[in-house]
């Protein structure tokens, strides 16, 4: 039952996104090129990201870096 009134409230969060921000519904990827290149980023971002924050965990300032990172 929880689940079901999770999703009715981001079905109606989504609905009230697409009235407040119309210009969303009208995004398209256009070539496959394009979403070829935005999904390379996207996984260079997954994997790259984890290896960063382990690098900044190694010294004491770079440790709340590390833990937004590995939160992200």
């Amino acid at each position: 039952m929880l689940q079901a009134v999770r999703f009715g409230a981001a079905f109606i969060t989504g609905l009230v996104l697409m009235w407040l921000f119309p210009a969303l519904c009208t995004v398209s990827v256009g070539e496959g090129i394009e979403a070829l290149k935005t999904g390379g980023i996207g996984l260079l971002t997954v994997i790259a990201l984890p290896m960063l924050a382990s690098i900044a965990a190694i010294t004491i300032v770079g440790i709340p870096m590390a833990l937004v990172g590995f939160a992200l």
